[in-house]
């Protein structure tokens, strides 16, 4: 992640340099100078305000790419993995989810199967409310129930592997 924050603000300046650069040279080339003087006027003015934009624009991007923000939700990847010898079904909330999501409707995963998904929350050590991870078996009884702050979440490296442990919820 870090070499591609280095790749992207380090590739957005030189585009918007070139860019620019491209523009300020056309303005200065043989066919730009014999114009006439109201033309000129016009494609000089049209072609510093795109160059300035552009450039702009660029670095803006460069910016964005070297701290890491901008487009996308906040959020890790998490992986829930079966580690039971037969098949469950696990259901999460607190993490920012829908309706329609995955983890609210039920995610079933054979023995030894992993599902991957991108969890909003908890986030950070602020003592947000925790993910709750539930797992049924195939006659539907609960038989993992556990939650999760951020912090537990991070000591584990983003990673939770079911298993016929019980119920710990309140």
């Amino acid at each position: 992640m870090l070499l591609h924050r280095l790749i992207w603000g380090t590739v957005f300046p030189i585009v918007g340099l070139a860019i620019a650069g491209g523009i300020a040279l056309g303005l200065r080339s043989r066919m730009f100078q014999i114009m006439p003087l109201p033309l000129r006027a016009a494609f000089r003015a049209v072609g510093l305000v795109v160059g300035g934009v552009l450039l702009s624009a660029m670095l803006l991007l460069a910016v964005l790419a070297y701290a890491g923000g901008g487009i996308g939700d906040p959020g890790y990847s998490m992986i829930v993995g079966n580690d039971a010898d037969s098949t469950l079904t696990f259901f999460v909330s607190g993490i920012g989810e829908t309706k329609d999501s995955a983890v609210f409707v039920g995610v079933t995963l054979g023995p030894g199967v992993e599902f991957v998904d991108h969890w909003v929350c908890p986030m950070g050590e602020s003592g947000e409310s925790p993910a709750t991870v539930r797992a049924i078996d195939v006659s539907g009884a609960t038989v993992f129930c556990r939650q999760f702050s951020y912090s537990d979440l991070k000591a584990r490296h983003f990673e939770i592997r079911l298993t016929r442990s019980g119920s710990t919820c309140p």
